[in-house]
């Protein structure tokens, strides 16, 4: 019984450990990184407008009002968002996690 214990936590360990690194990429890292995904998002948009871009008179205001309503979105909130639309795909990577922490208790139990 003892040696089954291995699998357990390394199927706990692998679980965890996705969990954690998921929480952190979707809650934690997208507040910190905020102005930069901002500058990111905004050029991102600016690909896909470039002839409106150029045109006379209005194509400083289109760029402005571009940087304007991206700099006005919660990065912070569009993280949840994100988390929770994708919750289920989510708990697929963590229960991943747990598959592969079982196989290497597996091992280290059959060694």
């Amino acid at each position: 019984m003892g040696h089954w214990l291995m699998v357990v936590i390394g199927a706990a360990i692998g679980y965890l450990t996705n969990a954690i690194a998921i929480r952190m990429a979707f809650l934690w890292l997208i507040p910190r990184k905020q102005e930069e995904m901002r500058r990111g998002l905004v050029e991102g948009i600016k690909q896909f407008l470039p002839k409106y871009l150029q045109l006379p008179l209005i194509g400083d205001k289109i760029e402005k009002d571009i940087e304007r309503i991206v700099s006005q979105y919660d990065l912070t909130e569009l993280g949840k968002q994100l988390y929770r639309a994708g919750r289920r795909e989510l708990l697929g990577i963590e229960l991943l996690g747990a598959l592969v922490g079982a196989l290497v208790g597996l091992v280290g139990m059959l060694l």
